[in-house]
């Protein structure tokens, strides 16, 4: 789920003007308890479905469009603000919200006036159409790949039953033969995914970087290359038995 809001302008109240970047905001922790208490426990606090999508939309804006960036805000939105994007992520969708950098409060949740000389209200003279394509230009990009790719992957572990230098992932490969999977990976104090290991459709790959000091994900990647969210591997600890019993 992607929420735009607040992708009208470029220009604050100050007149400070950015052209070049929309913020993306998400939450970094599932809202879902169990699991949420679980990636706290292994350190993987960037690292929800919400949080994916987020550099998702980033790695598909720097791919797709030149001179425009989407950059990561690493909270849910705006410091003690909130919007549409919320309920889905504590339903458990991947959602994050796009907004312009420089908000000019003046145009936001005001009656049309003007006081002592400051224009108040949301009107159309203010749009910015260029910048506004740019930001339609974002959804686009990110909108168009995700659909074009294959499905997530399934059942995603990392196990843990014996202490190993090398780390191992397990997931449930789909029917298709034609898909193929990759692990990510990433420093634990990186935003972005630093390392891609192709690694076929057996269903288990053991990756030669430790736990203690990578994070991981795998992801589908589909016949004409486009790849779809990560997924974080949960641990698979001992006494547990894989593949799971249907």
């Amino acid at each position: 789920m992607l929420t735009n809001d607040i992708v009208g302008a470029s220009v604050d109240a100050l007149g400070v003007a950015d052209k070049k970047r929309v913020r993306v905001f998400s939450d970094g922790l599932p809202a879902e308890a169990k699991a949420r208490e679980t990636h706290i426990r292994v350190g993987a606090l960037a690292d929800s479905s919400s949080r994916q999508l987020a550099r998702f939309v980033d790695e598909t804006t720097t791919a797709y469009l030149d001179e425009f960036e989407a950059p990561l805000v690493y909270r849910l939105d705006r410091y003690l603000r909130g919007g549409d994007h919320r309920p889905f992520h504590l339903a458990g969708f991947a959602a994050v919200r796009l907004t312009e950098v420089n908000e000019n409060f003046h145009r936001q949740h005001q009656d049309l006036r003007t006081e002592n000389g400051t224009e108040y209200g949301d009107t159309v003279e203010h749009v910015d159409p260029s910048y506004m394509a740019n930001v339609a230009k974002v959804n686009i990009a990110a909108l168009a790949s995700l659909a074009r790719a294959p499905a997530r992957p399934d059942l995603v572990r990392l196990d843990v039953r014996e202490l190993q230098t090398h780390s191992t992932l397990l997931w449930r490969p789909m029917n298709d033969e034609r898909v193929v999977y990759e692990v990510v990976a990433r420093p634990t104090d990186e935003t972005r995914w630093q390392k891609v290991f192709p690694v076929g459709r057996s269903g288990e790959a053991t990756i030669p970087l430790s736990k203690d000091h990578w994070l991981f994900g795998i992801r589908a990647v589909g016949p004409r290359g486009h790849r779809s969210l990560p997924v974080f591997p949960l641990p698979l600890r001992r006494g547990e038995s894989w593949p799971p019993a249907p």
